[in-house]
């Protein structure tokens, strides 16, 4: 067995144990949901710790903060740093939510038997996915002839205030992998659901586009922390 090897099991190990262990801090939440006048369930607490690695006078700072852990998942590397954990612990819990958010979104697709069959399905994945990014982000889902996810790819990042996708980064994979149809989406991290005149240009060139290679743009949904609209609802696509 080689070092590289090693050294990449070494690192999968790593990543399980961090989702377990952010995995054992969601539940230990949920299951003090009805306890929130009380000071934080032990477990909790030692979960939080287990995670980041902060003391328990922060730990217990952190739940106290989000009764229940109300918000608790949603809550920025920048708002963890004021109720005290070090810049190293902030990445390290903000990193734990959004990979366990990942895998319970991946999982519930799978659950479904890999189809999005209604809009609301749609809006939940993508949520999933793209609602607490801090930094807009455009992904691309590729459908099958049924609706059945064959991939999701994220095809372009930018700045709070833009993202640059070219068409060919959006079709190149849809038609490598034989895709019937795709849904494109992108966050709004400002929390403005509204989309922008950017993205109504952008859909239209994309659906363009799609139209001709014969893989049709099914919706462009602009996804937030607290909700999604379509674009084909609005009458865009």
């Amino acid at each position: 067995m080689t070092p590289g090897t090693i050294d990449a099991m070494a690192k999968r190990k790593q990543a399980v144990i961090s989702i377990n262990r952010a995995s054992r801090l969601k539940r230990a939440l949920k299951r003090n949901v009805k306890r929130s006048l009380l000071p934080p369930a032990n477990e909790a607490m030692q979960a939080l710790r287990d995670v980041t690695g902060v003391s328990e006078k922060t730990a217990k700072r952190l739940l106290e903060s989000h009764p229940s852990g109300r918000g608790l998942a949603q809550t920025t590397e920048a708002g963890f740093r004021e109720l005290g954990a070090t810049a190293l612990q902030a990445r390290r819990l903000r990193a734990a939510f959004t990979l366990v958010d990942i895998c319970d979104a991946n999982c519930e697709v799978l659950a479904r038997g890999t189809h999005l069959r209604e809009p609301q399905d749609v809006s939940r994945f993508l949520r999933r996915i793209l609602g607490r990014n801090e930094q807009e982000s455009f992904v691309v889902i590729l459908l099958s002839g049924r609706q059945k996810v064959i991939d999701v790819l994220q095809v372009g990042m930018g700045s709070l205030a833009q993202v640059d996708v070219h068409p060919r980064e959006v079709f190149r994979d849809a038609v490598k992998l034989g895709a019937h149809s795709v849904i494109i989406a992108h966050n709004h991290p400002s929390g403005d659901p509204e989309p922008s005149e950017a993205d109504i240009g952008l859909t239209s060139r994309l659906v363009e586009v799609g139209r001709v290679m014969g893989v049709p743009v099914l919706d462009h949904i602009v996804v937030t922390r607290r909700g999604t609209v379509s674009l084909a609802a609005l009458g865009m696509v």
